[in-house]
């Protein structure tokens, strides 16, 4: 997964913010082209659950399909990207994907 340094380097997609807490930011990696993080401020995702997140049909929400993150991982790596949970997030969830450049 790119690397998620801290705010330098970053560029706030403001149009991404919205009511419910979340951001999403931009950056330009020489090594791993363009990196993206999307930070929610919700509850955060449950350390037991860290290891499912990505299977197909795997949900921490009773409604859910548990399709969303194994067809985005896909999509990303379809197009030589990587997408995974960044742990460091203090609170809410982040998630990091990149595509590399062409």
């Amino acid at each position: 997964m790119p690397r998620t340094p801290g705010p330098a380097g970053w560029k706030r997609l403001e149009s991404a913010r919205g009511a419910a807490g979340l951001l999403a930011a931009l950056r330009q990696d020489a090594a791993d082209g363009a990196v993206f993080a999307v930070h929610d401020s919700g509850p955060g995702i449950p350390p037991e659950a860290r290891d499912k997140l990505f299977d197909a049909f795997f949900s921490t929400k009773p409604d859910g399909l548990g399709m969303g993150l194994a067809i985005s991982r896909t999509i990303v790596e379809n197009h030589g990207g990587r997408l995974g949970l960044d742990t460091s997030a203090e609170a809410g969830t982040r998630f990091v994907f990149n595509i590399p450049s062409i």
